[in-house]
């Protein structure tokens, strides 16, 4: 037979064993893999925490779209994972039992099993005959019992049939005369008979047993691959671990485990069972090799080299992450330095250009502190410095282990330029491209609570709220925009969040009803320095009391000032010397003009304080003013929101650090 089936209609019992096996030792692997990668991978991605708390993610925060997992796979893993001791041995022996079980089954019945179909036309075998008399056939005669068929010869006790008219005797013709036997054909009965095969000896299930147990311990060692905890390390340096970092590693891994133990099953079974065509068992086993082959090129594909320049990963990498760090991303000092190989941007001492003194603006009195004009990391805090760390994340499309030192230098510089709308714009790309949400996700929350209402910090609301980029899935991440929407003076798209989060009617309505929050307030002045106007320094103000806050922000807003002013030091910085984070707290600012007139504008409704640098070249003893600084008593009326006016004069211009203020 050359068909698949027999002519009786049953399948080739080989090739569904065949299939059955593959299936069944694929299953299994795929199980084993899962269980592998849950153990290995999952603690990454999730807490500790029993209530499956996903890592850096914050339930009343939006969450961009690499960080939107999916629970029910999550879930089957952390499931997985949690099945250990005597519980594991137990099922997973159990399981390894029904698959040599029904693997010892497909294998003992398709070598037992011989169908032998029925002919639909008698063999080949030639029947003799005897001609009938008057055959006008060339053949002569062959007399009978020459094809088996002896003539008829009547026993001595079995009577003569009596003639009738209509028969003549034999050997008695017409007139007395006699004649010769009339030669009669008798129609053959043919019996044809297949020649049987020998029987095969059945296939004893000990064979079977044997290579199985030995395989199968073979694939439980060595048979589930998936990426070691050094190359973890690699992944966190990276950021949060995402989406894309986490199928870079499940993929290969789980396909590879299914690869080779459906190719391990399809070996056994060619290896086993004699089939009755030997075209069967070559496909079988050249499907067993194909399957090795898929497994090999996807266990090469998990990811394993820690040398890798094109991430930036090298060995000098891991040193730069900091003792007990809670992200295991570079950061500090030398991580600075590294950023600045590659980017060239210098981490020499700052030039006067890019060192000044600030002062922030008390009552009668002002408080003076220094702007070092360097990041937390030792880099310059130039705008080239930021375009060129700018460059660098394009060049390595944000996939690069010095990504976070990359968006902390750029964030760092727009703050000590009091850009509060770049600053959001740097948190944003983060999230969006290569998040590391632990340490953007919040500052973003408070910085958008606390920036001007402005067009471009509008813009970057309505950013952070495109549902292409981030997810939220929770009722207090959806509460959460509707609160910035209505502190940015914009009811209309706040209800539509507020009815997303499921507020009750009585709320939605409060709302409805309300004047809009006051978001159009300015500040305007003069700055003059002995008479003379302070021409091309940045003005900035920092709030103190602000409407339209969460509870939860309000004391942080009254520290502000002690915040900016530099009051606690913090490594490189000592007292009094900000850092560029601290000064995250400026609403808005702009640049004086050549009068020395500033104009702050869109604020929302509070208090603030003003605060502005001095050109390089000026110089004041802080002496007189830190001791105000340091009773951190508050009882300067701050700059209101609505429409007002300062004017400021310094004592003198002088150069000399020693002179009083």
């Amino acid at each position: 037979m050359n068909s698949s089936t027999t002519s009786s209609g049953h399948p080739n019992y080989s090739a569904l064993g065949a299939v059955f096996t593959g299936l069944a030792f694929g299953l299994t692997g795929c199980l084993f893999s899962l269980r592998k990668l849950a153990t290995v991978v999952l603690k990454t991605v999730v807490t500790s925490d029993p209530s499956l708390a996903f890592q850096e993610v914050s339930d009343s925060l939006p969450v961009p779209r690499r960080l939107d997992w999916n629970v029910p796979f999550i879930q089957l893993l952390n499931a997985l994972r949690e099945i250990r001791g005597p519980v594991l041995v137990a099922i997973g022996g159990l399981l390894l039992i029904v698959l040599g079980g029904l693997f010892l089954f497909i294998v003992t019945h398709d070598a037992e099993t011989r169908k032998i179909a029925k002919p639909d036309s008698p063999p080949g075998g030639q029947i003799t005959s005897l001609p009938i008399a008057g055959d006008p056939s060339p053949a002569a005669p062959q007399p009978l019992g020459a094809s088996g068929i002896e003539p008829y010869a009547p026993d001595s006790d079995t009577p003569a049939a009596e003639p009738t008219d209509e028969t003549q005797p034999v050997g008695h013709g017409r007139g007395g005369e006699t004649t010769a036997p009339v030669p009669m054909e008798v129609p053959p009965v043919a019996h044809p008979v297949e020649p049987l095969k020998p029987p095969r000896r059945p296939i004893r299930w000990f064979v079977p047993a044997l290579l199985y147990s030995a395989c199968v311990v073979l694939l439980v060692l060595y048979g589930v691959p998936s990426v070691s905890d050094t190359m973890l390390r690699y992944f966190r340096t990276l950021g949060t671990f995402n989406q894309g970092y986490f199928q870079r590693i499940a993929i290969p891994s789980i396909l590879a485990g299914i690869a080779l133990w459906s190719g391990v099953g399809l070996a056994l079974h060619a290896l086993l069972v004699r089939g009755p065509r030997r075209g069967q068992k070559a496909v079988v086993a050249l499907c067993s090799v194909a399957l090795f082959g898929i497994a090999a090129a996807c266990k090469l594909s998990i990811p394993s080299r820690t040398n890798a320049p094109a991430l930036d990963w090298t060995p000098a990498v891991l040193t730069s992450v900091p003792p007990r760090s809670l992200f295991g991303v570079p950061d500090g000092y030398y991580a600075g330095q590294l950023l600045g190989k590659q980017t060239g941007i210098t981490d020499t001492d700052p030039s006067e250009k890019t060192a000044c003194q600030m002062v922030m603006l008390m009552d009668r009195d002002a408080i003076t502190f220094w702007q070092q004009g360097l990041t937390e990391d030792g880099l310059v805090a130039s705008l080239e410095s930021a375009k060129s760390a700018r460059a660098f994340l394009d060049r390595r499309h944000f996939e690069t282990a010095l990504s976070w030192i990359a968006i902390k230098h750029i964030y760092g510089v727009a703050t000590t330029h009091f850009d509060t709308t770049a600053a959001i714009a740097a948190c944003l790309l983060d999230m969006e491209r290569c998040p590391h949400l632990a340490q953007c996700g919040q500052t973003t929350r408070h910085m958008l609570f606390t920036c001007s209402a402005s067009p471009a910090n509008i813009a970057l609301l309505d950013r952070w709220a495109d549902e292409r980029n981030f997810v939220f899935p929770t009722r207090d991440s959806r509460r959460l925009m509707g609160m910035l929407y209505e502190r940015f003076g914009l009811p209309e798209k706040a209800l539509v969040w507020y009815r997303r989060a499921d507020m009750p009617k009585s709320f939605l309505q409060r709302v409805q009803n309300e004047k809009p929050l006051f978001h159009a307030g300015r500040i305007f002045g003069n700055l003059t320095l002995n008479g003379k106007p302070l021409a091309g320094i940045r003005v900035g103000v920092v709030p103190r009391r602000l409407n339209g806050l969460p509870p939860d922000m309000e004391p942080e807003v009254m520290r502000a000032r002690t915040e900016v002013i530099g009051v606690v030091p913090h490594r490189q910085f000592p007292q009094y010397h900000p850092i560029p984070y601290s000064l995250r707290w400026i609403s808005t600012s702009c640049v004086t003009d050549s009068t020395g007139r500033f104009e702050l504008t869109n604020l929302t409704e509070g208090e603030y304080a003003v605060v502005f640098t001095l050109p390089p070249s000026i110089s004041l003893d802080p002496a007189s003013c830190t001791r105000r600084a340091d009773s951190r008593r508050s009882r300067s009326p701050f700059f209101s929101g609505r429409d007002s006016a300062s004017s400021m004069r310094m004592a003198r211009r002088t150069r000399s650090p020693d002179t009083t203020f």
